[in-house]
């Protein structure tokens, strides 16, 4: 009987490193797992903050071609007002030199 209960004791303490082992190699690769899909997470993370560091340097870009021509159209507008202001004081110089000439 005692025989028994010792072969019994040795099947338990075997079967607990058997279940053992199983559980540290499903928690193996259950770390594995884990790991490969935070690194995967991450590259992502890191590829969509590179388009959107890429996207924002356009907008910028475009905003500056915008900003830049509206600055030209109101340097433009500008002489033409100054080119019109010239052209208005030169005739009214003209017509008071006529005028005096009467």
């Amino acid at each position: 009987m005692a025989i028994l209960y010792i072969t019994l004791i040795i099947l338990l303490g075997v079967g607990c490193i058997y279940f053992y082992n199983q559980l540290r190699k499903k928690q193996k690769r259950y770390s594995d797992e884990l790991t490969k899909a935070q690194t995967e997470a991450a590259v992502s993370i890191a590829a969509k903050e590179e388009v959107y560091e890429s996207e924002k340097k356009q907008v910028i870009l475009q905003q500056e071609e915008y900003y830049n021509e509206l600055i030209k159209k109101i340097n433009q507008q500008h002489q033409l007002e100054i080119i019109k202001s010239n052209k208005y004081i030169k005739s009214l110089e003209q017509f008071s030199r006529n005028r005096g000439k009467c």
